[in-house]
């Protein structure tokens, strides 16, 4: 065998066996460690349907899983395609109910802006909701992304 023959084949089997052994490391987790933002998950659900481009109010928004010392519900609207234009959002006191309808987060306190993608390119937005108690901490949040129907 040639000398660089032998120092590939010899290459070959060093990078294997370090290879090899990588894998086999396991880490043990630092069990001492809190969880870091570990939340209840809402279900969010929402549609489109007759909402106006530009214009429209807020759709109805069905949520699950809201915990039962919610005291807030903050919303927030965001443009997959263009996360730089201000959808904004809105918060509103949380009474019991699970359906928010039709023009709920357009009346309430903040600044909501509806979907505005332009007629020629369908736009992708993701409703954002969290739930909050009475200190204003997070209890659960989640989010559900919807296209725009293209008009």
């Amino acid at each position: 065998m040639t000398n660089n023959k032998r120092l590939t084949t010899l290459s070959i089997a060093t990078f294997s066996l370090l290879n090899f052994s990588a894998c086999s490391i396991s880490f043990e987790p630092n069990k001492n460690t809190a969880p870091i933002n570990q939340h209840q998950t809402l279900g969010v659900d929402f549609t489109w349907e007759g909402t106006s481009r530009c214009l429209g109010e807020s759709p109805k928004i069905t949520l699950t899983g809201v915990p039962e010392s919610t005291h807030k519900l903050e919303f927030s609207l965001k443009d997959i395609y263009f996360p730089f234009f201000p959808h904004g959002g809105g918060s509103f006191t949380y009474n019991d109910t699970n359906v928010i309808l039709e023009g709920k987060i357009t009346e309430a306190e903040g600044h909501y802006i509806g979907p505005c993608a332009p007629p020629f390119f369908p736009g992708k937005y993701q409703f954002s909701v969290k739930a909050l108690n009475i200190n204003g901490d997070t209890l659960a949040e989640g989010n559900a992304t919807r296209p725009f129907p293209h008009r």
